[in-house]
């Protein structure tokens, strides 16, 4: 993502993974599954600045939450 600095890239990758985390959540998973335990895992490393998950995050979760926004 070239030209949005990492401050702004943080920003918008907690807004992505809280929407992802309540999406899961929403579905029936819980604090003890597998899949929410590796979002709380990514989430926390994205807390710690790690570029490569705030990427994913963006890339990845941000497209899917797009989608769903559309199709409402």
């Amino acid at each position: 993502m070239i030209g949005i600095s990492q401050n702004t890239k943080l920003e918008i990758a907690v807004e992505i993974m809280a929407a992802k985390i309540a999406k899961t959540s929403k579905e029936g998973y819980t604090i003890n599954d597998e899949k929410m335990q590796q979002l709380i895992k990514e989430r926390n490393e994205m807390y710690i600045g790690n570029e490569d998950i705030i990427n994913k995050i963006i890339k990845e979760y941000g497209s899917e939450i797009k989608r769903d926004y559309n199709n409402i």
